[in-house]
């Protein structure tokens, strides 16, 4: 079944240290039916989450399609300035998601 994907460069994920009850924006997305979510844990600037951005997209839908939309991520860090601040924010919540072909429906 052919499912949504959502990325949400500019939106951190909200986290209390007091409530552990399931929360946030990521559960909301997911509870909606979206199959994946790449968002980010903290704030980070706009310039070096473009660069990151720009970078998964073009690994994921043109330089290697056959890569999951989590595989993609590692390489897409490299494109950071602050690679191990700016790179590490953003992760990807819920299954494996790949592109599906026009010739393999």
């Amino acid at each position: 079944a052919q499912r949504s994907v959502s990325t949400s460069m500019y939106t951190k994920i909200r986290s209390t240290m007091v409530n552990w009850d399931a929360e946030g924006i990521a559960l909301a997305y997911l509870q909606g039916g979206c199959a994946a979510l790449v968002c980010n844990l903290w704030d980070v600037t706009d310039g070096d989450i473009d660069r990151f951005c720009g970078a998964l997209l073009q690994q994921w839908l043109l330089d290697k399609p056959e890569l999951s939309l989590a595989a993609a991520i590692p390489a897409a860090r490299q494109a950071c300035r602050l690679k191990y601040l700016t790179g590490a924010a953003p992760v990807c919540y819920g299954v494996p998601v790949h592109l599906v072909q026009p010739s393999q429906k």
